[in-house]
């Protein structure tokens, strides 16, 4: 049996948006999200998998062309639902991430844009060259 290791970080994302397909939010109005990514890897240099502070650092990078903003014109869409918000950033973030890989030996498996009422909207990744699902 392997052992697979992950770190996490939260951050808040703030938005106004318009969802044009669904009738009850066709009209302009705002999202706090709370955001969680998460990766996974083997204990590396000094028992991380991944030090906190970087990966808090990309996610900042990677929300900040989305944070404050109409995300209608941001992701350009009319319908700028949380997957698609979670999708904007898993692609900033494999960006980032591709930087430091080798260095810490991670993959990205998850980001969950939530209210904070607790509606999630996430991507996982599967991978499947390591028998796991992430």
């Amino acid at each position: 049996m392997s052992e697979v290791y992950g770190v996490c970080v939260r951050d808040w994302l703030s938005v106004a948006l318009r969802i044009v397909s669904l009738p009850d939010f066709n009209r302009v109005h705002g999202h706090d999200y709370v955001v969680f990514v998460c990766v996974e890897g083997k204990l590396g240099i000094n028992n991380i998998v991944m030090d906190h502070e970087d990966l808090a650092r990309y996610l900042e990078a990677c929300k900040n062309s989305i944070d404050y903003t109409y995300l209608n014109e941001s992701l350009e869409t009319d319908n700028p639902t949380a997957e698609a918000v979670a999708s904007t950033l898993k692609k900033c973030l494999e960006v980032k991430l591709s930087e430091t890989w080798k260095e810490y030996d991670v993959k990205l498996v998850l980001i969950a844009v939530c209210t904070p009422r607790g509606r999630c909207s996430y991507v996982r990744t599967v991978y499947e060259d390591s028998n796991r699902v992430s």
